[in-house]
């Protein structure tokens, strides 16, 4: 699970490992070099469909970026206090019975 790193560190350092420039990895998902940048710094969120493009290029979980990403929306919006937690907790609540619905499905 990548949850310890944030967004633009995961990339850029998967980036690293694969021993690619910024520009190779804008040329593998078509997204702007500048705008790659960004997202590494922790500057810019990538919308849904770059996501997608980062995923697919760096082979690395979409679902695991999707949540990280929201994540730190959330706690760029709204901060790191206790009605941010207790918001999380409320959300956990309402998320239980899709949860639990689901496990019935799988065999």
């Amino acid at each position: 699970m990548l949850v310890s790193m944030n967004f633009g560190n995961i990339i850029k350092n998967t980036r690293l490992k694969r021993q690619e420039t910024l520009h190779q990895l804008s040329m593998g998902t078509d997204i702007d070099v500048t705008l790659l940048s960004k997202f590494e710094r922790n500057v810019r969120f990538p919308t849904n469909e770059q996501l997608e493009r980062i995923s697919k290029y760096l082979q690395i979980s979409e679902l695991e970026l999707k949540s990280i990403v929201i994540s730190e929306k959330i706690v760029k919006e709204y901060g790191v206090n206790g009605t941010t937690h207790k918001a999380i907790q409320i959300v956990s609540e309402q998320l239980a019975p899709y949860f639990s619905n689901s496990k019935k499905r799988t065999p």
